[in-house]
Parts: C-alpha cells; structure tokens; sequence
C-alpha cells in the first residue's frame, strides 16, 4: 500500500485513499449481496415495462445478472414511447439497448395499441393491460417469472403503476374483478374464464420503489440495501435457502454498471436530455435493483 501512495501526488493522497475505500466496500457489498440471493439459473423471464428505456433506466441490474446466468429473459414492452412522435424510432432504440443488456433482439416486443399510450397522466385499465398481456402470453411458451414495477412505479409515472394491477387481474382474475362485478353487475367469473391463462400461473416479482433520498445517492444505497436484506432474510419465516426465496437483489459489477449506463446513453440517444445524464450517474437503478415476489 505505500509503496502505490508514494507514487500518488501528496496533495492527492486523501481523495485516492477515501476512493479506494469507497471501491473496496462496494466490491465487498456486491458480493455480500450476492451471497444472499439466490439467481435462478436456466429459466424463462418476462420483463413488462411501460416505455422504451425502462429497461436500462430502471432495470439493468437485472437483466445483466439473469442473461449472465443463463436465463431466456424476453421483454415486453406495452407502449413504443410515442408522447413526441417518436414512437417508430423508440421501437428501435429499445432493441439496441435490450441487445447491449444481454437480450436477444427476437425477444423484444413492442406494442402500439390506442389502448396503452405513453402518457404522464393517463392510467392505464387493468383490463387493457391484461388483454394485451394475455394475447402476448398466448404465442409464448411458459415463462418461470413476470418482472415489473411494483404498486409505486419507481419514479411515480401511472403507466408504470398501471401494469402489476392488469398482470394480477389477469393471473388472480376472480379476485380481482370482484369489485368491478359488484359495481356493475357483471358476472366476475364469466371475466374470470375469458382472461384465463393455460398453463400454470408464473411468479411475479416487483421492483420496489424508494424514498427519494434513497434513490439519488447512486451507489451510496449499496449499504441501506446490505442492511434491509438482513434484516428482510432474518425475519423471514423457514430456514436457510426458504428465507430468501421470496426476495432478489441484484447489484451490478463496475463493468456492468457502465453497460446499463451506455445502454442509455447510445441505445436512447433521441432521450438523452439534460436531466437524463443525473439519472444514469446519480440514480442506484443503474446500480441496484431489489426484487420482491408479489405473487
């Protein structure tokens, strides 16, 4: 260690010092925080997200952890961004950056349907977004899982709150049409057998929102994330592995933080406005994503 400090600039030792520290505790949080998740090895995902970029912008973790692991990770994406007429060109973007994460370009899907526009004011029906999910569904082969955002929708956007209300009413659709049925005099399991899916019923996994201190101090949020899966895994009921079954975390390497930021910045470039380049460096999306099974 002396021997590399003296060949740092005296003026520059504190600042080297306090960043090698600042490396070496998130290197060793990455793999703390890996040694308590269990990543799935060889199966089917489906991400649904709500807008090109979503993938990258909120989601890079963990696409880069399940392609590294050998998992088939497909995307769905339900609107292609057209706020500004650019829908046509998002759809393309979103291939490039889904490519760059580790997703096959065959896996990518984008839907354009008056149904589901890209809005900051719209909410988007749980029947709507279940429809289109389950024709979608209908032409793949059974997935393992359904990752999207949770009730929160990360950066509180109500298409992104839209989508986990439409995916349960179309996995747990007696349920979920029961007040609607009440209301309005509908039959709640005439509903419930149009939206049936075949097959059996796949896992859902939110990406939870946080308090909006927690979600600009980057890399910073590696330790509230050591500490909050802890304690999650030391209050969870059953014993070793059953603990940690029903939480996911994932933190991204140096070098894979740098392929979710690139992600955005050469995949969306028609995106990268001001305020983007803040989110792609100060943002712990870029860096962790915790996952919570709602289902």
């Amino acid at each position: 260690m002396s021997f590399i400090l003296d060949r740092v600039p005296e003026d520059l030792r504190a600042p080297f010092i306090v960043a090698l520290c600042f490396v070496c505790f998130y290197l060793n949080s990455v793999y703390a925080v890996r040694n308590t998740t269990n990543t799935p090895t060889g199966k089917r995902f489906l991400l649904v997200i709500a807008h090109p970029d979503d993938e990258c912008m909120f989601f890079s973790p963990t696409l880069l952890n399940l392609t590294s692991h050998g998992n088939a990770v497909h995307v769905l994406c339900l609107s292609n961004g057209d706020a500004d007429k650019l829908g046509k060109l998002r759809e393309h973007e979103l291939i490039s950056s889904c490519t760059s994460l580790g997703v096959q370009a065959a896996h990518v899907s984008c839907i354009d349907t008056p149904d589901l526009q890209d809005s900051m004011t719209a909410v988007w029906a749980p029947e709507k977004v279940a429809h289109h999910l389950k024709l979608y569904l209908d032409g793949q082969q059974a997935f393992h899982a359904l990752i999207t955002f949770d009730a929160g929708g990360v950066s509180g956007h109500p298409n992104h709150a839209s989508i986990l209300p439409g995916i349960e009413q179309l996995l747990n659709p007696v349920a979920t049409s029961m007040p609607l049925a009440k209301s309005t005099n509908r039959k709640p399991k005439a509903k419930a057998a149009q939206m049936q899916l075949q097959g059996p019923a796949p896992e859902i996994w939110v990406l939870l929102t946080t308090n909006i201190l927690r979600k600009y101090i980057a890399i910073l949020d590696a330790f509230c994330s050591l500490t909050l899966i802890t304690w999650r895994v030391a209050r969870s009921p059953g014993k070793g592995p059953e603990k940690r079954r029903n939480w996911m975390t994932f933190i991204s390497l140096p070098h894979q933080v740098f392929r979710g930021q690139r992600a955005m910045i050469f995949g969306h470039p028609s995106q990268m406005r001001w305020f983007r380049w803040g989110w792609v460096t100060l943002s712990r999306y870029m860096y962790i994503n915790e996952l919570h099974r709602q289902m």
